[in-house]
């Protein structure tokens, strides 16, 4: 009995080596911070007011109620997919380039009496009530025209202009002002015989007053460190007033230069998710503040974002091989994730990594106190849980009762979105394990 005793110790001692050499029991956690007007005068700013005299912190962001010039080029430099043309699409943007002598447009169609027509459309960050429009063009015989629309789908005809570029700037103003989210811009060839129909966009400005402000952070602002593993939780605070809304969606970088695509939308929450983004070194927050009422703005405080850095591996990445007796790692579970475990306790010979292998029903109904039975390996009543669907707040779930093999785990479903929702576990050692496409909820 002693002689398998000693054995037994030295392949713990062993297996403790192997550990240390290649799990990452150092990591650690860290926090990025927004709050000052510095901080937020570092980033990108559309319609924002960072002058508040008496900010209730070190600094806010609010909506700039100023009727103003839209600044149209910011508004495509933040996120290019929201300007779509239907032709000449080498030349889109020379619309807001401040250069009266370079066009979106050119050639609309050939043939005698063809009539074509090229469609310009550009998102705008939010809502605003627009007043005027200046524009440079030349169009001849066909026409150029200019609609609005607050749902990208029904567009309002606003102006209607033709004439040579020498004419120079044409101004029209809009009483009342209309209430606008896109703006589009149609070029259209004329029906008399020619044999090519040309028509020519050189500058398009658009005024009025925002319901709405985007603050985009700063490049590099958000820094996860060399030794980033894991973006975990984005924690806003904010004053919200009826009649107005926050909300953000991030993007990350390995070099805070090639970006992965903007994440959906995603409400004001006390704290945010960023398990769904792509992990890389650098986050960007993108945050939109808008308002029905312009005597009214929500003001944005602070954030703070929080992450896992630190431990072993190649690079500082989720190390290859592991040894044989802890190989239990899911198939779901994440390689960024590998980084996260933040201790590792022994039981004899084996680690206590807690693991997900089912859970039911895999199809629950839309109703609140909905149970799902989740079993594994590891888990206990401190274990967290949360439902995680992309572009939504995280749902968290209450333990109702819990052994080492199995969890009760109630959720409210009432609200949640249709689609397929990820299962994240987080045990009192900060061990995590996913299931992606845990569960599927579909409308009742």
């Amino acid at each position: 009995m002693k002689k398998v005793t000693s054995i037994k110790i030295v392949l713990i001692l062993l297996l403790l080596g192997a550990i240390t050499r290649v799990l990452p029991v150092s990591a650690g956690t860290g926090s990025v911070t927004l709050d000052s007007k510095s901080d937020w005068q570092a980033g990108i700013n559309v319609n924002t007011d960072l002058n508040n005299p008496n900010p209730p912190i070190g600094g806010d962001v609010r909506i700039n109620p100023s009727n103003a010039k839209i600044d149209l080029k910011t508004i495509y430099d933040i996120d290019n997919t929201n300007l779509t043309v239907t032709m000449h699409d080498e030349n889109k943007t020379n619309v807001f380039d401040g250069n009266i002598d370079t066009a979106w447009g050119g050639t609309i169609c050939s043939g005698v009496g063809c009539g074509g027509t090229a469609l310009w459309t550009l998102k705008l960050n939010g809502a605003y009530n627009i007043n005027q429009f200046r524009v440079v063009r030349e169009v001849l015989l066909g026409g150029a025209y200019i609609y609005t629309s607050t749902d990208g789908v029904n567009f309002s005809l606003q102006v209607t202009t033709m004439g040579y570029k020498n004419e120079g700037w044409q101004t029209y103003d809009i009483s009342p002002p209309v209430s606008a989210s896109y703006l589009r811009i149609k070029l259209e060839g004329g029906g008399m015989p020619a044999p090519q129909w040309v028509a020519n966009l050189y500058e398009l400005e658009a005024y009025g007053q925002p319901l709405t402000a985007t603050h985009v952070s700063a490049a590099s602002q958000i820094d996860g460190t060399p030794s980033f593993k894991s973006w975990d939780t984005f924690v806003p605070v904010a004053t919200i007033p009826d009649k107005t809304q926050v909300g953000f969606r991030f993007r990350t970088s390995p070099d805070s230069s090639n970006w992965s695509a903007w994440s959906a939308s995603i409400p004001y929450a006390s704290s945010i998710s960023l398990f769904v983004v792509v992990q890389q070194r650098y986050l960007q927050v993108e945050t939109t503040l808008q308002t029905t009422d312009q005597t009214l703005t929500p003001a944005l405080q602070i954030y703070k974002a929080f992450y896992t850095s630190g431990g072993g591996g190649s690079g500082g990445g989720c190390p290859g091989v592991c040894p044989p007796s802890i190989t239990s790692w899911s198939d779901d579970y994440k390689a960024n994730l590998c980084q996260t475990v933040h201790a590792t306790v022994l039981t004899g010979d084996t680690a206590t990594f807690i693991t997900v292998t089912d859970i039911k029903p895999a199809h629950p109904d839309k109703a609140a106190g909905v149970e799902l039975v989740v079993t594994g390996t590891h888990l206990d009543a401190l274990t967290e849980a949360r439902l995680a669907h992309t572009g939504v707040a995280d749902i968290v779930g209450t333990i109702v009762n819990a052994t080492p093999s199995s969890a009760s785990i109630s959720f409210d479903l009432t609200n949640a979105a249709n689609g397929s929702w990820d299962l994240k576990l987080t045990n009192n050692l900060n061990q995590i394990s996913l299931k992606n496409n845990a569960i599927e909820i579909t409308s009742n």
